[in-house]
């Protein structure tokens, strides 16, 4: 890990505490700063932190720089979160109970939470309500995407808010049956929903644990995928360092162990403390002591999302291949895994969503009934022969020494976080 990192996050440390900023022990590029924040998803609190420095250290132009940007996200995300309480009531006085889900719902763990600030707002709504929320959303918001079958959510584009993705479940198909083993909706949501009063309105969001419980598994999915960021980790760390006395350790731990991310996150947590010089009395409640050498794999990968070549997003691609087939083989068996993956890619490919046959076949647009039959078509004529010569990739990776070698040593930090 570099010195700038290393600095990046005692500045995040020094934000979340309201401490002053220490000065660097060398040399620091600030524009090289400037880019990590920017790529790890936490550069309003960095501009914030940044604008707020007076020792004289920082470079004047930058700070008054940071200190006019920070401004500008402050105004922009309050502007931005009235509006989603807006919506929210509108919908609620129409009878959908739409639930807030990472976003807003933790920035109070931040001390501005209004630098706390994320590319959607994700709500999560009972799946029965589906077509009547997107009816009422397509009132006030442009260029609704409907989830396909497996997917679980759909993506609106409001004017003012930006993207919200509209949850009916909170991981897609294919995470829950094979990263999470099958444990559905009611194992990792058993509390009732809290309403939160704030500054503008109220809304609803997830009970201590169910949202701890979430957070953690969404980071661990996006670790597994591409890599996380400071930001994920330091949603996770500090909402467990903000509600431990309410959230039930024993569920929550038992639920990781279970899934075999305990050691993931327990390392993430630790991290987090350590290299953001957090008070950590709460680091005693973790079951896995976090360990250095675990702690350095985190942090190398957390790092290298900054500079991410298209060589290494495939051996992150070629990772969660091989993972998927490690986790299926284990809980499951290799046939299953074959034919599970074969599913996935066969069936889309022959029943693509509208839009793409619309593309494929302009005369649906204005002739949409033409649909059945362009479909039995793929499915007798191209979709046969496609299927008999096995011409539908699926992403079966046979042999995990045929993928590239960064690919294998993603598995191998799988494998000593005691993932597989």
């Amino acid at each position: 890990m570099t010195y700038e990192f290393k600095y990046l996050m005692r500045l995040l440390g020094c934000a979340l505490e309201k401490k002053e900023i220490p000065a660097p022990e060398q040399a620091v590029d600030w524009e090289k700063l400037i880019k990590m924040a920017s790529s790890q998803g936490i550069f309003p609190v960095f501009a914030y932190t940044v604008g707020r420095c007076e020792d004289g250290f920082v470079p004047e132009p930058l700070r008054n720089r940071m200190k006019e940007l920070s401004q500008q996200y402050i105004i922009m995300e309050l502007s931005r979160k009235m509006n989603t309480l807006y919506l929210l009531g509108k919908l609620e006085r129409q009878g959908v109970q739409a639930v807030v889900v990472k976003g807003f719902a933790v920035s109070d763990c931040y001390a501005m939470p209004e630098t706390r600030i994320s590319g959607d707002v994700d709500i999560l709504i009972d799946k029965k309500q589906e077509r009547k929320t997107l009816h009422i959303l397509g009132d006030c918001c442009q260029n609704i995407k409907k989830r396909k079958k497996g997917d679980h959510h759909s993506v609106c584009y409001h004017q003012s808010i930006g993207i919200i993705e509209v949850h009916v479940l909170l991981y897609d198909e294919f995470v829950e049956d094979i990263w999470f083993k099958e444990m559905k909706e009611a194992a990792l949501i058993r509390e009732p929903y809290e309403r939160v009063d704030c500054e503008g309105g109220s809304y609803y969001t997830l009970g201590k644990t169910d949202h701890m419980i979430f957070l953690a598994l969404h980071m661990v999915k996006h670790f597994i995928l591409s890599g996380i960021n400071l930001r994920q980790m330091l949603d996770v760390t500090l909402f467990f360092a903000k509600n431990y006395e309410k959230i039930d350790a024993g569920r929550f731990f038992g639920v990781l162990r279970a899934l075999q991310y305990e050691t993931f996150i327990c390392n993430v947590i630790g991290a987090a403390a350590i290299y953001c010089g957090l008070p950590a009395a709460w680091l005693d409640l973790l079951p896995v002591r976090p360990e250095e050498e675990a702690i350095d794999m985190i942090m190398d990968d957390l790092e290298s999302v900054c500079y991410l070549s298209d060589e290494d997003r495939q051996s992150r691609f070629d990772g969660w291949h091989a993972y998927t087939k490690a986790r299926s083989e284990k809980f499951k068996s290799s046939r299953w895994y074959r034919f599970y993956m074969k599913r996935r890619a066969i069936l889309p490919a022959l029943f693509p969503p509208r839009e793409h046959m619309i593309k494929t076949y302009p005369v649906l647009d204005k002739c949409p009934f033409f649909m059945p039959l362009l479909w039995l078509h793929r499915l007798f004529i191209r979709g046969g022969r496609r299927i008999l010569f096995n011409d539908i990739p699926a992403n079966i990776v046979e042999n995990e020494n045929d993928i590239s070698q960064a690919g294998q040593r993603r598995m191998d930090m799988f494998r000593n976080l005691d993932m597989i």
